[in-house]
């Protein structure tokens, strides 16, 4: 990657693993935190998070999760912002990838972190 990003997608998986794990996920999350990229999520990403959490640990740890989430992000992405991309994608991309890569499009982001990779969008 020559070109260092000055905004990211993040996929829920990324803050997930970054939090649980001592992975490449961590490594985004510090260097998000750090400033050096502002990030991006939509809605989706910050209720999944906070349900995994919620799901797998407790209530409390379920807000903790969706308030770092909400902290970390520069933006989030409202959900009937992106009908539109949504619309325009259904049945070419899988349905479960479809608000994530509509909220990428909308914003016209370059760069994302999707599954635990950084990598560069082709958009």
């Amino acid at each position: 990657m020559s070109e260092r990003p000055s905004r990211a997608y993040i996929d829920s998986m990324v803050f997930i693993f970054g939090v649980l794990e001592e992975c490449n996920s961590r490594l985004v999350l510090f260097l998000a935190q750090i400033g050096e990229f502002e990030v991006v999520v939509s809605e989706l990403v910050v209720g999944e998070v906070e349900h995994c959490f919620r799901e797998n640990f407790s209530r409390e740890a379920g807000f903790l999760a969706r308030r770092f989430v909400e902290a970390l992000s520069a933006k989030i992405v409202a959900k009937q912002d992106i009908l539109t991309e949504m619309e325009a994608y259904r049945g070419r991309i899988k349905e479960k990838d479809l608000e994530n890569l509509a909220a990428v499009k909308h914003e016209r982001i370059k760069f994302g972190c999707i599954r635990r990779r950084l990598s560069q969008f082709w958009c």
